[in-house]
């Protein structure tokens, strides 16, 4: 594991993140 893999886990993260936010947002307009 190492930096590298931290870097990964933060950045993957980061986008589940911005994915649940971005749902969050839109959910509205789906229905």
């Amino acid at each position: 594991m190492g930096n590298e893999g931290r870097k990964f886990i933060e950045r993957t993260f980061n986008w589940k993140l911005v994915t649940k936010n971005f749902i969050e947002m839109i959910k509205p307009y789906l229905k």
